[in-house]
């Protein structure tokens, strides 16, 4: 699941995490834009081994860690990587 939604638009990825029980923080309801640009960070973070998105803005990080939260229960081998990353450190 991760690299499809890796390899896709991530307006058509956002949609499908929606499709999966995503809500979006309200004010990410009407700024779809910046919606997207979280989880294309979120995305980029994981591809290159950062499991915790880290953002400064509160909204961004509900969004960020639901995003992760619902990536690692629909995609069982992103789960298991993330998983004996946090074994071996």
């Amino acid at each position: 699941m991760y690299e499809k939604l890796l390899a896709q638009p991530t307006s058509v990825s956002l949609k499908e995490l929606e499709d999966l029980g995503l809500v979006l923080p309200e004010v990410y309801e009407t700024d779809r834009e910046s919606a997207e640009l979280v989880l294309r960070e979120v995305l980029e973070g994981i591809r290159m081994g950062n499991y915790i998105p880290n953002y400064s803005y509160t909204e961004a990080q509900k969004l960020g860690a639901c995003i992760v939260d619902l990536l690692y229960a629909n995609d069982p081998e992103l789960d298991a990587v993330r998983r004996e990353y946090y074994a071996s450190n």
